[in-house]
């Protein structure tokens, strides 16, 4: 609200007259406090209407579906975005009477981002991986290190979704000493592919075995064995916007206007776009020799549009000091629907990435809302105030998508930011 990247117009209302306030490309703190003083003086000494605008900086913590389930750590994740959250509120006073009604409305518009990743050494032996159901299958893998060196075999049997079939049969062995192998093969079929990989060392002696199959409805990988200096690296992401309407009838119970009730009707929408991946970087005996990445990434997007009453209060309070404190809560109920959609990626070594069908979920209900927000409210100008506040807004029992359904949660939202209002 500070700084805008196009021309808005507001369109305030008092009395039997409109004003437009215009702000341009190159808007800012300075030039909006001009704007408002110069509105406020020329209006009719009741205060008839009043007009607010608001940026904050915003954080909310997401759930993101697991990308799938296994031996290694791949629980439901949680990413912390954050982003500006711009607002807007407007108010009428429907008669000159100090105690009349008041019509309001207030808007706003979040745009939060966030992400996450890390890289850890593969620690579970064996470990297996499942996303989705894909054909059957079966995987055999084994290592043996003594005195005389290191082996490993691996044994992959595919029938994919459509009935083709495939099968690897691999084996490696390296005697005690400075002697290596490093191997991995993949055998296509019509809708995935076979992976096998071994991996023996001498020196050690170590060795490592690998198997995976996948198709359009998911994958199995595993691994078992001394994986060295193998790692997993994962990563999470999170985008979401959306926006908020709320018209109001306001009844102000104390002189001047510092309480006040009101109640009212909410819409809210939001758009997310999320996802999250494993990619598993395999470990190499041999220099120069190295066995592709195999990886495997959700993608995703969840819908939420949201309707219902709610009621309020708006409070001031007047310190012996230069400011004023302001108090605003909400409290009310939304009916919601909500969908989700989510597909699934993997990619084995020389295969193209295979992408399973999306998978659309929908589902809907009511959820609770609350809001709360403490204002600082320092009188800059006749009639012009600017307010320093901190908020949180929360919901209960709202929509979150999981790896197969969408399930219930409690968030809230957290802000701080700076306003301008002008009382006319």
């Amino acid at each position: 609200m500070i700084a805008c990247d196009k021309r808005i117009s507001f369109f305030i209302l008092w009395g039997d007259q409109t004003r437009i306030l215009t702000l341009g490309s190159k808007a800012c703190l300075g030039s909006l406090l001009a704007i408002f003083a110069v509105c406020a003086k020329q209006a009719s000494a009741q205060d008839q209407a009043v007009f607010a605008g608001q940026v904050d900086f915003s954080w909310q913590q997401f759930s993101i579906p697991s990308v799938g389930s296994g031996t290694l750590p791949m629980g439901e994740k949680s990413v912390t975005a954050s982003g500006p959250t711009t607002g807007f509120s407007a108010g009428v006073r429907l008669s000159p009477d100090p105690d009349a009604f008041s019509l309001m409305w207030t808007g706003s518009y979040f745009d939060l981002s966030g992400h996450s990743s890390s890289t850890n050494a593969i620690s579970s032996n064996p470990f297996i991986i499942t996303v989705g159901s894909p054909g059957s299958g079966e995987i055999d893998l084994s290592t043996i290190t003594d005195s005389s060196g290191a082996s490993a075999l691996a044994n992959v049997n595919f029938t994919d979704s459509t009935g083709a079939t495939t099968a690897i049969s691999s084996s490696a062995s390296s005697p005690a000493g400075p002697n290596s192998v490093t191997q991995y093969a993949v055998s296509p079929t019509a809708a995935g592919a076979a992976f096998a990989a071994l991996v023996t060392d001498g020196r050690g002696p170590s060795a490592a075995s690998y198997g995976a199959f996948a198709d359009g409805q998911g994958l199995i990988f595993a691994g078992v064995g001394d994986f060295g200096a193998s790692t997993v690296r994962t990563w999470s992401f999170v985008h979401a916007t959306g926006y908020t309407q709320t018209v109001w009838l306001a009844k102000p119970l104390a002189p001047d206007r510092d309480f006040t009730l009101k109640a009212g009707l909410t819409y809210r929408r939001s758009r997310e776009s999320y996802g999250n991946g494993m990619a598993f970087d395999l470990a190499s005996s041999v220099s120069g020799t190295s066995i592709p990445t195999v990886s495997l990434s959700e993608a995703g997007k969840f819908n939420v549009e949201a309707g219902g009453p709610v009621v309020g209060f708006d409070a001031r309070f007047h310190p012996p000091a230069p400011f004023m404190i302001g108090v605003s809560g909400t409290a009310g109920m939304a009916f919601f629907g909500a969908r989700s959609r989510l597909t699934h990626t993997v990619v084995l070594p020389q295969v193209a990435a295979i992408e399973d069908t999306a998978s659309v979920r929908r589902d809907s209900g009511v959820m609770g809302l609350t809001g709360m927000e403490v204002s600082l409210i320092f009188p800059l100008e006749e009639r012009v105030e600017l307010r320093v506040s901190g908020s949180v807004q929360s919901t209960f029992g709202a929509p979150r998508p999981t790896a197969g359904d969408i399930k219930r949660y409690n968030t809230s939202q957290y802000g701080v930011g700076v306003s301008l209002a002008a009382r006319f």
